[in-house]
């Protein structure tokens, strides 16, 4: 093989030179030597020109093969021609293949050149002349050749080309001649001048090799992974992490796991071809990949604890700050709120609860102060004794507050605390009689005007009387003094001006102002005169000066020019003269004595003087500077062709540009043919010079690229591109030219990259990265060379499937895609073989196997290809149709039943809610399973039942309720005054209470405020206490029963309406931020009614208060999650009396059916009947207590996920205490602690309707003790 013009050694056979297709070829280089072209001539073989070329090579024998260019060894070199006495030896060899050069037809080295000019005579305009392997057009005399090469344009010869000439050119009409420098000698062409020759020769051989077959190419010579060719032979050998088989071909892999663990220190995995080190919870694997090392979580802040946290060995612990708790999630502190926890942990004081702590205030006016109970008490203030009161006079005290007052002729401001002046002048205006009123901070005065003095009256009061300063002698006048009623005034003598104090005198100088005088003013005591400056005139008005014109009476004396000037005058000379130092007389000025400021040459004249330049000059403006002349601006400059005009001072030069030469005149330029220049050509061997106008190209050969501007270098060749066979990202690329190494880059379309990973000169591998399609233009750049593209149609590459298989299989899936493999395709889902039905060219149809999960990998080959994409498919998710009941109170075996449950157990996971159903077996495959359930100690309420396979969850929604005894239903079996239901006791008419024990008493429920839900009852027979029951918030919780979203129901702003047709409705809607909806109706019913709901039926007792609340579109965040409804019932006082609670609510519970609370001595029953819906499927709800005070007691009613909308719907009912106990303690306020225990409860779903009867019990007497004004006023807020 011939690569990059080397014959490969090993593969060498023979090689015969074909003789009669060798020929040789000249041109002359710089100073002449015909410059005609190419003149080619046959090889011949004599004793004066013989040329010796010797190609060898060695095949792998150790032989070697000689083709020479004549018969025998000892032919010598051929004497050239010299041209200036020097030698030139420039030979170039090119070696052809078997395929005839452009110019040729048929196979070499029968190669027959072709007439181009027999054909439209070649396309020239004028003469075809054919040539070897060319032809060549041609004009007749007169022309020029056009740069088409084959159209003719009449010329003058030796403007273009020189002529042809190799030296000098002299054009003459019609015609030219050539003629040679000295030295030279004209050629027989006329054109030419003998030098010396730059040959270049050819030689043609046949060249016979072994051609090596490659193995590799084909089934990648059976290699399961990596097939390496040799001369004569292949090897395979498999990738790391495998070892080679007994066959030489196949490779298993190794599994490091079974030698010392991997070396791992807790968990090894194997994996083909390689293995991984895990560590267990808690725990990091250490940079050597085997190691483990224990996390601190705490350190990292990934613990998620909230305020302390404390690393153990592969866990760590959260812990609380005092005034904290810890939640259930076990991670956040939550504040612990004093003022519920210990309600009398500030005594009487009011108890604040902060963030972490609390701490007790009182009301304004009183202070905190210890008790001997460790506790606190309120005490009055002295704001007076203390300073604080603010008073600004006077201050007295008094309990809970204090008063303030001013002393005698003040006033108190508005503010009750400041103090301000009484004017006496403004509320007893005749107080001063005709005198001045002065008031006074707390008093007044009377007085006068200046002038006036204060004299009293016989009425208590006073009047002002004048003052005479002059006839007193107190005016302090120094010349003239005169009275005036209530005043004096002074005055002077003439001459004199009264000063600013209005009292003394001062002589008036009339000559501050001038005087009137034009000029010279001269002050005198009593009088002044005028006077005037040298060369004035005083007038006859004594005051005005006039000018004496010395120039006119002819006393000046000036030789030239004379002016007058006012009081004097000025003598000057002519333009070129100058003044004489008598200010008089006038010389001659010679203005050249300095130049005159000419910048060449200055002539003086009397008076005068004018400046001349040399040539090339010009006077500017001022006809003094010489400025140079702009030949190249002015366009008075005589350079032609491409010279460019430079200016210089006083002249200009015609330069020329790179590749261009003066000419003899030095006006134009002449073009430099670099390519005939050894010193100026500097283009590689791998090169062909080409000169152009001003410069010159050195284009590349034949499968060379620009290296410079003057070197190209071998580029890459890429002839195949291909997929390695069951490699899914692994490519071959073949061609030459290549450089082993990994800054080879190779690229397809221009943006994928496929990394180098190892090969050679003439083959190497790559890769691209994973789930990415390969097809289209593949280029490989070495050393910044970029190969032509080689169209690559693709490696298969799936686009999507369509279908959702069952985990039992048998299902028909279609593949989409491009490039779909053909012929003997192999289809693996998850490494399990596929059922293949149809095969299209756009399309493969198969029939799935039994699986599951939805990290199924698919890979579809043939024996060349593999798919490059890394589709998966999804096995269809489990569907629940029925599950079997489960006791509550002793577990036992849950049965489901459903669809795409697979058959390996170990793959299956069910919860429900919080609760593992373990010891999971397929009892069907696909279609049932069962597993076990632990006894349950906490509520019985419905969840959500939580089944995944392979990692899949179960696809609808399906809510488990564990099943319970249904006995004993009713206490006291209703006191014979009703019968017993599922729900308890349905009381006969004028009956209430749990047990029917209580008669009915009328309740009148009202809403206290009509933006908020909540309702007000009390009992108009007796108006001691009432309740408010309200919807304060609703909140989401996750699995684990931590609120993670809440909204505070009482802090919004709620619709209302009071339905006109039921007096006993009333109606409140908003909709949240989150477009979560919600509606509560509150509704009296003054007789008991059946209702049915959630699958059962209810009596409402008479005098109940029904409460319906919805939720629609409740936003989850999880379907594992559940939405709870946070109902408050409040005690409120409504007598005002003294009277406190002291027993605590006591609580019975019933078969997870219904709960009750009591409270005997506030009178309150309250039952919660466990029966919900959620999207209209019935369902157990969960109730529980959330918070209690002596007044309060907080109820939460959870439901599990629901798609669509929740509903609640509870009662409560006002019942009547028929045994005649006390209802309140009127000596000390005790704590009780109100508590619904509703024992274990039962999960509950979207809707929920919970009916409550909540009501009050009142003795038929009058009550005996009220609750009191302090409990109204502390316990309600």
């Amino acid at each position: 093989n011939i690569v990059n013009n080397k014959i490969d050694y090993y593969q060498c056979e023979e090689v015969t030179w074909i003789v009669d297709q060798s020929y040789y070829e000249y041109y002359d280089s710089v100073g002449g030597c015909g410059k005609d072209g190419y003149t080619v001539i046959p090889i011949t073989f004599s004793t004066t020109n013989r040329f010796l070329v010797v190609l060898s090579c060695a095949t792998t024998g150790g032989y070697w093969y000689t083709a020479e260019s004549s018969p025998t060894n000892q032919a010598t070199a051929a004497t050239k021609a010299t041209c200036k006495g020097t030698m030139k030896t420039d030979y170039s060899l090119e070696i052809y293949s078997a395929v005839c050069p452009v110019g040729y037809t048929g196979t070499a080295p029968n190669c027959v050149d072709v007439n181009e000019c027999s054909t439209n005579n070649g396309g020239c305009a004028q003469t075809c002349t054919n040539t070897p392997g060319s032809f060549a057009c041609s004009c007749a005399a007169g022309y020029t050749l056009n740069p088409d090469g084959k159209g003719c344009t009449d010329i003058n010869e030796c403007a273009t080309s020189n002529g042809g000439c190799a030296q000098t050119c002299t054009n003459s009409p019609g015609s030219f001649a050539c003629s040679c420098d000295s030295g030279y000698t004209l050629n027989a062409d006329k054109k030419g001048c003998t030098g010396y020759l730059k040959l270049n020769i050819h030689f043609f051989f046949i060249i016979k090799t072994k051609i090596d077959i490659n193995e590799c190419a084909t089934s990648n010579g059976g290699c399961a992974h990596t097939c390496t060719n040799s001369i004569g032979s292949f090897v395979c050998s498999c990738d790391a992490g495998y070892t080679l088989n007994s066959d030489k071909k196949g490779c298993t892999d190794i599994n490091e796991c079974s030698t010392n663990n991997g070396g791992c220190a807790q968990t090894c995995t194997n994996s083909p071809g390689s293995f991984a080190c895990s560590c267990g919870s808690g725990y990091t694997l250490n940079t050597d990949k085997k190691g483990c090392t224990d996390i601190d979580e705490c350190k990292l802040n990934t613990a998620g604890c909230s305020d302390m946290c404390t690393n153990t060995i592969g866990s760590f612990v959260c812990s609380c700050p005092s005034g904290y708790y810890l939640a259930a999630d076990k991670k956040t502190c939550l504040d612990i709120n004093e003022c519920l926890t210990t309600p009398t942990i500030c005594g009487s004081a009011i108890c604040n609860n902060q963030i972490g702590s609390y701490n007790c205030s009182c009301e304004n006016g009183y202070e905190l102060t210890p008790n001997n109970q460790i506790a606190f008490t309120c005490e009055d203030i002295d704001e007076c004794d203390r300073g604080i009161s603010g008073c600004s006079q006077l201050c007295e005290n008094t309990i809970g507050s204090f008063l303030c007052s001013c002393e005698s002729g003040y006033t108190l401001n508005a503010d009750k605390k400041g103090c301000t002046d009484i004017n006496e002048c403004i509320t007893t205006p005749t107080i001063c009689g005709s005198a001045i009123c002065n008031n006074q901070i707390g008093s007044y005065n009377c007085s006068c005007e200046n002038g006036y003095e204060l004299t009293p009256n016989n009425e208590n009061s006073y009047t002002c009387e004048d003052i005479d300063e002059c006839d007193r002698g107190i005016s302090g006048c120094s010349q003239l003094c005169e009275n005036n009623i209530g005043s004096f005034s002074c005055s002077c003598e003439s001459g004199y001006t009264l000063d600013a104090d209005k009292k003394g005198c001062t002589d008036i100088d009339e000559c501050i102002d001038g005087g009137g005088c034009e000029q010279i003013c001269n002050n005198l005591m009593g009088s002044f005169e005028c006077l005037c400056d040298p060369g004035y005139s005083l007038d006859d008005d004594k005051k005005g000066c006039t000018d004496i014109d010395e120039c006119v009476v002819g006393s000046s004396g000036c030789a030239q020019n004379c002016k007058n000037l006012i009081g004097s005058f000025e003598c000057s000379c002519d333009s070129g003269f100058t003044l004489n130092d008598d200010k008089k007389g006038c010389t001659d000025i010679d203005e050249c004595i300095d130049g005159g400021g000419c910048s060449q040459y200055c002539h003086n004249s009397p008076g005068s003087y004018s400046c001349s330049c040399d040539s090339g000059y010009v006077l500017d403006s001022n006809n003094k500077i010489c400025l140079d002349i702009n030949e190249c601006l002015d366009g008075s400059n005589k350079c032609i062709g491409v010279s460019v005009c430079k200016n210089t001072i006083g002249s200009y030069d015609c330069q020329c540009p790179n590749g261009f030469v003066s000419t003899s005149d030095k006006l134009g330029c002449e073009d430099i043919d670099e390519c005939s220049s050894i010193e100026l050509n500097k283009c590689a061997n791998n090169t062909n010079c080409l000169n152009t106008f001003g410069d010159y190209n050195c284009p590349c050969i034949p499968y060379f690229s620009r290296f410079d501007k003057y070197n190209c270098v071998p580029k890459p060749i890429i002839s195949n591109f291909y997929q390695k066979p069951t490699k899914v990202n692994i490519f071959q690329v073949e061609g030459y030219n290549f450089i082993a190494s990994h800054e080879t880059k190779t690229l397809i379309n221009s943006q994928l990259e496929c990394t180098y990973l190892s090969g050679n000169e003439n083959s190497f591998e790559c890769f691209t990265s994973e789930n990415t399609e390969v097809r289209g233009n593949v280029t490989v750049e070495c050393n910044q060379l970029v190969s032509d593209s080689f169209n690559y149609i693709g490696a298969p590459f799936l686009t999507q499937y369509v279908g959702t298989p069952s985990t039992m299989g048998g299902d028909i899936i279609t593949l989409f895609g491009r490039n779909l493999p053909t012929g003997n395709i192999q289809l693996l889902v998850n490494s399990n073989p596929q059922n293949i039905t149809i095969v299209d060219e756009d399309y493969i149809e198969f029939q799935s196997s039994q699986g599951s999960g939805k990290n199924n990998l698919i890979r579809l080959s043939n024996e060349t290809a593999t798919n490059t994409d890394m589709m998966f498919i999804e096995f269809a998710h489990p569907t629940i149709n029925n599950a079997s009941e489960v006791s509550g109170e002793t577990g036992g075996v849950l049965t489901i039943q459903g669809d795409n449950f697979g058959t390996n157990p170990s793959l299956i996971r069910v919860d429900i809610g919080k609760f593992n159903c373990f010891d999971i077996k397929v009892t069907v495959p696909h279609k049932e399973l069962t597993c076990l359930l632990k006894p349950q100690t906490t509520y019985f309420y419905t969840q959500l039942i939580d089944l995944e396979v392979d990692s899949l969850p179960v696809d609808n929604d399906y809510y488990f309720t564990f099943s319970f005894l249904k006995e004993t239903l009713c206490p006291s079996e209703c006191s014979g005054n009703g019968y017993c239901s599922d729900f308890g006791c349905v009381c006969n008419k004028n009956f209430t209470g749990i047990s029917c024990n209580e008669t009915v008493v009328e309740i009148n429920p009202h809403p206290p405020i009509i933006d908020i839900p909540s309702i007000e009852i009390d009992n108009d027979d007796n108006k001691a206490f009432g309740y408010n029951v309200s919807i304060i918030r609703i909140e989401e919780l996750n699995i684990e029963d931590v609120v993670i979203t809440s909204y505070s129901l009482l802090e919004e702003k709620w619709s209302f309406k009071n339905n006109s047709e039921l007096n006993n409705q009333w109606i409140f809607n908003i909709t949240l931020n989150n477009k979560c909806y919600l509606e509560a109706t509150f509704e009296y019913f003054k007789l008991s009614r059946e209702i049915t709901f959630a699958a059962n039926t209810f009596v409402v007792p008479a005098e109940s208060l029904k409460l319906t609340f919805i939720t629609k579109d409740w936003p989850f965040k999880s379907k594992l999650n559940s939405l709870r409804i946070v109902v408050s019932t409040q005690t409120i006082n409504l007598g005002g009396s003294s009277c406190s609670i002291d027993k605590p609510v006591t609580s019975t519970f019933n078969q997870h059916l219904w709960t009750t609370t009591k409270n005997e001595e506030s009178g309150m029953t309250a039952r919660f009947i466990s029966a919900a819906e959620i999207d209209e499927r019935p369902i157990t709800p969960k109730i529980e207590s959330l918070e209690s005070s002596r007044t309060t007691s907080i109820v939460g009613i959870s439901v599990p996920y629901f798609r669509n909308k929740s509903v609640i719907d509870p009662d409560f009912s006002m019942l009547l205490n028929v045994n005649k106990q006390k209802t309140g303690n009127c000596q000390k306020e005790n704590k009780v602690d109100w508590k619904i225990a509703t024992g274990t409860a039962i999960g509950a779903s979207a809707a929920v309707c919970l009916i409550a009867a909540a009501g009050y019990v009142i003795n038929r007497k009058k009550k005996e003790k009220e609750l009191s004004e302090i409990m109204n006023k502390r316990q309600r807020s």
